[in-house]
């Protein structure tokens, strides 16, 4: 691990005094917030919980991702339980999902999953959204082209699903125009909006695990759909916690969707898919799952990281205030380059 020294104020060295890390929240350039991480607060007495947190964060192995994933398997509390309690090591896979699963074969064998690992920690911002938006336009043109070339050959069932998903693009898109353009969108629109790519989301799962669709497809489509899902909903929770000062009641049921990704009869769906129909050895067959997994993790963690900065900063005003520090650090960096 790197050393870096921060000049903090004298009330910030204080509170890090009796701490054995620090929570480092990071922004991009147009100070939208990024993502965060942990760093050891090096004159703590605390060994134990630097120790705990150093391994968390660099020992980043393919062993110990399959060893982790492995725990989601085991009997005991509930998904949605385990998943709202993670631990750091766990945590720090998440956000090292791209480059776990860079580790593995499964690119070779979903080469899709480029695609997805290309929108892993890509912010919650206007370059986010924009991103998102041009990935999304790009599906829905090969929807239409399944459409059009094979319509003879697509039931009525999987036909009405491309065209509930084209919808949705388009849906979206028109969110991100607004985002870009800094028009701020009815919140009642977004959460209609998330409310429906939940449930699609949602039924898709169930039609891969039924073997309603290609096993493949519908995977394809639930993995390049679930990016645009977890950057608006961390936007509509950020808005709509400094417009209420709270969490929406339907927060549990919006963050619960990526638990089904954890769901026994998704890992035999896609072990039996993979291993049967594709002829690919069981270990790499569990690399294509924990590597879902660890998308759906990543994409959960972002969201919860995004309303717990909200919550931290309280009001809007700290929030903006934020803002515009930060902006006169990347301005400040910017004219010594």
């Amino acid at each position: 691990m790197a050393e870096v020294t921060l000049d903090v104020a004298p009330r910030v060295a204080k509170l890090l005094e009796d701490q054995s890390y620090a929570e480092l929240v990071f922004r991009e350039k147009n100070r939208r917030f990024d993502f965060f991480t942990k760093g050891l607060v090096t004159n703590t007495s605390s060994e134990n919980a630097s120790n705990a947190i150093s391994d968390a964060v660099s020992d980043m192995s393919l062993t110990k991702m399959r060893r982790v994933c492995s725990q989601f398997d085991e009997g005991g509390s509930s998904i949605s339980a385990r998943l709202g309690s993670l631990d750091s090591a766990t945590k720090a896979m998440a956000v090292n999902a791209d480059k776990l699963i860079m580790l593995t074969r499964v690119t070779g064998i979903l080469s899709f999953l480029n695609m997805a690992l290309s929108l892993v920690n890509i912010g919650v911002s206007v370059v986010g959204f924009k991103r998102i938006s041009k990935d999304l336009s790009g599906l829905s043109s090969e929807l239409k082209e399944i459409k059009s070339s094979v319509s003879k050959l697509v039931s009525a069932t999987e036909s009405e699903k491309i065209s509930d998903c084209e919808k949705l693009i388009m849906r979206f898109n028109s969110v991100s125009d607004h985002i870009q353009n800094d028009d701020v969108k009815d919140l009642d629109e977004l959460q209609n909006l998330l409310i429906d790519m939940n449930g699609y989301l949602s039924e898709m799962i169930r039609n891969m695990i039924n073997n309603v669709f290609s096993v493949e497809d519908t995977l394809e489509l639930i993995l390049r759909i679930t990016p645009a899902y977890s950057i608006l909903l961390a936007e509509f929770l950020r808005r709509y916690f400094f417009k209420y000062g709270k969490r929406p009641n339907n927060y549990d049921t919006f963050i619960d969707l990526y638990s089904e990704f954890f769901q026994q009869t998704v890992t035999k769906t896609l072990q039996d898919y993979f291993m049967i129909n594709k002829n690919v050895n069981y270990l790499d067959a569990m690399d294509v799952i924990n590597s879902v997994r660890l998308l759906a993790l990543n994409g959960r963690t972002g969201v919860e990281d995004q309303i717990l900065l909200a919550e931290k900063m309280e009001t809007e005003e700290e929030y903006k205030q934020v803002d515009i520090e930060l902006a006169a650090l990347v301005q400040k960096e910017a004219m010594q380059a």
